[in-house]
């Protein structure tokens, strides 16, 4: 009789042990999940996390309104030291495809829309809302002649611009280029740079508010050829991105 209350005891120990190491996050890794709290049902989804060298996708299908996903596994040695990353979500409704971003960017640390990664569980909140954001177009003034790139930015909005920022790709990193206020209408001088995304990340100043944009591109890294090339960028009012990351 008490080698069997013995033996009960060891299972209900093995028991409780084994629970704990499931539903506790591991030391060697962290866990993300998604929450939409969009407004649209996403009938497919695709987050694509990015931290150092390291990049990965999961797939997500018929996430609805006001639903979570289940959690993705992200091993710890895949991340950068001090926990930081990019990540985006590119969803899908029969009429409509949503990007989300947030992380560590070009221009800044956005600590009101994400947590480091160091240890637990997390969730990518996706959410907009009524609001200011920018747009930009991509215009190709002239074939280059040799390897260098040449860039300016054209404010095509209807509102004065104090400062346009521009985040250029360098072998260790990146550098950020000021090209100064620019009046609605107005083209800046054009920047030399030996290498450039696509769609650049660009951070714009107003007399109210700035408005930043850092395209899927940037994370994709698909760079310009050479030749004299126009961002044209505008402000437009509607959904803005106001998705961001929690700590559960």
């Amino acid at each position: 009789m008490t080698q069997n209350l013995n033996t009960i005891s060891l299972l209900i120990l093995l028991f409780v042990f084994f629970t704990s190491c499931v539903n506790d996050p591991s030391e060697d890794a962290v866990f993300l999940r998604v929450e939409n709290q969009t407004g649209y049902n996403f009938e497919s989804i695709g987050v694509h996390f990015i931290s150092g060298d390291f990049s990965s996708t999961f797939p997500l299908k018929n996430l609805k309104q006001g639903e979570y996903s289940q959690y993705f596994e992200i091993s710890k040695d895949s991340l950068r030291k001090d926990g930081l990353y990019s990540t985006y979500v590119v969803a899908f409704t029969p009429n409509l495809t949503l990007v989300f971003q947030t992380g560590v960017i070009s221009f800044d640390f956005e600590p009101d829309r994400l947590e480091p990664f160091l240890n637990g569980e997390f969730t990518f909140i996706l959410d907009l809302k009524s609001g200011e954001y920018l747009t930009q177009r991509l215009i190709m003034e002239d074939e280059g002649n040799d390897d260098s790139t040449l860039v300016r930015i054209k404010n095509s909005s209807n509102k004065d611009f104090n400062n346009v920022l521009v985040s250029f790709p360098k072998e260790d990193g990146y550098e950020t280029v000021s090209f100064g206020s620019l009046d609605a209408g107005e083209f800046s001088n054009f920047h030399s740079s030996k290498n450039s995304y696509v769609r650049a990340p660009v951070k714009v100043f107003t007399s109210n508010d700035s408005l930043k944009m850092v395209p899927v591109d940037y994370f994709e890294r698909n760079f310009l050829s050479s030749g004299k090339y126009t961002f044209e960028l505008d402000s437009k009012i509607g959904e803005k991105d106001v998705s961001r990351i929690v700590k559960d």
